[in-house]
């Protein structure tokens, strides 16, 4: 066997080998460490996230990504664009504040957004339905802002190690973790890997096994305005197909706003 050879793991495999031949030794380890249930809001009680705290990596993962999670007066970031799923495409609007509020507004369903309260949990979980909250799962848990969070518990992370090599030639810098996927009924506990590119030190995709199901939520085309960095697509994958894309024309970052936006009014 080449000597580097296990740094050659493609991005695709990496994930499953883990989940399959680890699952008694690391996902119990982790899990372990998590509490056994997690319901209501979020555990997310700090307006910011205090890079001081974070693991040496995630401190360079965060500074790519720009300071708007950690300052005052630039805590709401508001994403135009196309959204794109098998019932066709049209206009959306992604807004996430600071702590951990998302709001997501889809022209095919015009009247029910999908709201996440960083205080209150899930707005309108009675009325979603299970494509819902996997398009929330995507969107929220899945992201950059929710990972950097995350280390404000109850999450368990572990650094798999950098520069690791995919197929096409990429190389990723790699955190597992285990936590609540705060998007779901009953917030299930989730094995996760996230990718970030080896040179940007940008979230790549975010990948984790439902049963039979791989689950891939890639963030594509990052671009930095005014030193902050934005998605320019989002897409979930189940199996390798694409389920939604969510496709950003503009992006901005702006200070908080008290308004009803996370209310559901």
């Amino acid at each position: 066997m080449p000597k580097n050879s296990k740094r050659r793991i493609s991005q695709s495999r990496l994930p499953f080998g883990l989940a399959c031949i680890l699952t008694s030794l690391v996902v119990g380890n982790l899990e372990g460490q998590i509490s056994s249930q997690v319901s209501g809001p979020p555990a997310n009680t700090k307006q910011f996230v205090e890079s001081r705290s974070l693991p040496a990596p995630v401190k360079v993962f965060v500074t790519a990504f720009g300071n708007r999670l950690q300052v005052a007066g630039k805590g709401r970031t508001v994403l135009h664009g196309t959204y794109t799923s098998k019932n066709g495409s049209g206009q959306a609007q992604l807004v996430w504040e600071t702590p951990g509020s998302i709001r997501f507004d889809r022209v095919d369903k015009p009247d029910q957004p999908l709201i996440f309260n960083a205080t209150t949990g899930f707005v309108n979980r009675p009325e979603a339905t299970p494509v819902d909250s996997d398009i929330l799962e995507s969107l929220m848990d899945d992201a950059a802002e929710s990972f950097f969070y995350s280390f404000q518990g109850p999450v368990a992370h572990r650094f798999l190690g950098a520069g690791f090599r995919a197929d096409d030639g990429s190389r990723n810098d790699i955190y597992e973790s285990v936590g609540p996927v705060r998007a779901q009924p009953g917030q299930p506990s989730r094995l996760k890997h996230y990718y970030f590119d080896s040179h940007t030190k940008l979230l790549g995709k975010t990948h984790y096994l439902i049963s039979d199901m791989d689950i891939t939520t890639e963030f594509n085309k990052w671009t930095t305005i005014n030193g902050q960095s934005f998605p320019g697509e989002v897409v979930r994958k189940e199996n390798g197909s694409p389920i939604f894309t969510f496709t950003v024309d503009s992006a901005a970052a702006g200070p908080s706003v008290n308004d009803n936006t996370f209310s559901g009014q």
